[in-house]
């Protein structure tokens, strides 16, 4: 037997168990507008960024090094950059930056307009990158 529950505009369809139906929880990140350069910190870990496309300037994100701001391995810092908007140059300091589906680990990724990136803190000085728009 299945429950359907509703959160928002949103249904979600869960298994009954033994005790009861299990809960399910739909997840949303939080959206910063971003229209300067920027240095990733704690409070920025599993939110996303925005560049909005008023803002057509190239900018340069910084993820920092493990040594200064320590993120849980498992950390995501997402971003997208809306139609219009200049391109994000994702750079990295001393740790390593490494593209999803490629043998590249070096230097700064690139996400274009209309881009979204997602990296994901695999190590601890390890971070993987990857998404439409990022090269």
């Amino acid at each position: 037997m299945t429950t359907s529950y509703a959160i928002g505009n949103n249904w979600v369809t869960v298994a009954d168990q033994a005790a009861g139906p299990q809960s399910a929880q739909l997840d949303t990140l939080v959206v910063t507008d971003k229209s300067a350069d920027g240095t990733f910190a704690l409070t920025d870990a599993n939110t996303t960024w925005r560049h909005p496309a008023a803002d057509t300037g190239g900018r340069t994100w910084t993820i920092p090094a493990n040594s200064v701001v320590p993120f849980p391995v498992g950390t995501k810092l997402c971003g997208h950059v809306e139609q219009g908007a200049g391109a994000i140059s994702l750079a990295i300091t001393t740790d390593t930056l490494e593209l999803a589906g490629s043998a590249s680990t070096t230097g700064t990724r690139t996400v274009a307009t209309g881009g979204i990136f997602i990296a994901t803190k695999t190590a601890a000085t390890i971070w993987m990158v990857g998404g439409p728009g990022v090269t």
